[in-house]
């Protein structure tokens, strides 16, 4: 995962100028995290996998089972 390449795609593809800068969100009162202090900078990898440890492993064989194809197409599976 290259976050930076990313969103650098993301911001051409809506013609926005894509800056470095634009990496440094400060995070304020998110419901994610308890206690996470608020003067923190920088998007963090952790919440992206969130829905690993949440989701029911039923749903979870069912999400997979519809979009099998396009997981696999997209290098999910």
């Amino acid at each position: 995962m290259n976050p930076e390449k990313e969103l650098n795609r993301i911001y051409s593809f809506i013609g926005v100028e894509y800056s470095s800068k634009m990496k440094e969100v400060i995070l304020i009162n998110s419901s994610f995290e308890d206690g996470y202090k608020s003067d923190k900078k920088g998007f963090r990898k952790e919440p992206i996998y969130w829905w690993k440890k949440h989701i029911n492993p039923r749903y979870n064989k069912i999400i997979k089972f519809i979009l099998k194809k396009d997981m696999k197409k997209m290098g999910y599976l």
